[in-house]
């Protein structure tokens, strides 16, 4: 009948049109895993942050945290500080682990910004600018808040102490002073505890001359290297 035809022809051209859609309409291609790039926040220049001990009295392994960041030496506020961020910033330093920390600048107000508050770590990160923090140079505090850290004594196995303390001069430029070892038994000891005096100048190392030289000098010396105190030297190692 003729119903039964137009029935047969609509069916036909249905299928028809099924199979050219099949043939036209591709399958979306799917992107290898590897070739996917994930975009996360990183804070600007942070490969090249600094960390130091600072501030006095205090020993070589503890002290005032300061953080070279953006050209600048600053601090970080103790608010919401803790041990496992003691621990992030001594690893960092070379020691393995830290044995306590600071609140309320123990070892003096520092100078500048305060670089980072509310910082959070969870003990596990490579750095503290790793750590939930509110930006860098976003802080409510003052420096009367500076955080401090106590290390262990102990070096982490294959760091390297640089013996290279800087300090700020009253022009406001940094120089930078050391300890050179002479005496075979001080190169053998980590931290060097003893040597000649030296100071960067004009890109080398200058020596400072003994006349007039006192213990009050060697005192001072010693409180920049971050000991307690100062010893008699046998100056004929040093001729």
């Amino acid at each position: 009948s003729i119903i039964r035809w137009v029935e047969l022809l609509i069916f036909f051209l249905g299928v028809l049109s099924s199979v050219g859609f099949s043939q036209t309409t591709s399958k979306p291609q799917l992107t290898p895993r590897s070739q996917v790039t994930t975009l996360r926040p990183t804070p600007p220049q942070q490969s090249k942050l600094k960390f130091r001990l600072a501030g006095f009295p205090r020993k070589h392994n503890e002290g005032r945290v300061e953080v070279f960041y953006n050209g600048e030496w600053g601090t970080i506020c103790d608010d919401d500080f803790t041990i496992e961020n003691a621990h992030v910033v001594c690893r960092h330093l070379g020691f393995v682990f830290a044995t306590g920390w600071t609140h309320s600048a123990k070892y003096g107000r520092g100078i500048g910004k305060i670089w980072l508050d509310n910082v959070q770590c969870g003990g596990g990160e490579k750095n503290i600018g790793d750590c939930k923090n509110r930006g860098w140079g976003n802080s409510d505090c003052t420096h009367d808040e500076d955080a401090g850290v106590i290390c262990k004594d102990e070096r982490l196995q294959g760091f390297i102490d640089s013996n290279v303390i800087e300090v700020s001069t009253e022009d406001n430029q940094v120089e930078e002073v050391r300890l050179r070892p002479v005496v075979v038994s001080a190169k053998k000891r980590m931290p060097i505890m003893e040597g000649i005096v030296e100071f960067r100048y004009k890109d080398s190392w200058a020596q400072i001359c003994d006349i007039d030289w006192t213990p009050k000098n060697s005192r001072v010396i010693c409180g920049m290297m971050g000991f307690p105190a100062e010893r008699k030297a046998n100056k004929n190692f040093y001729k």
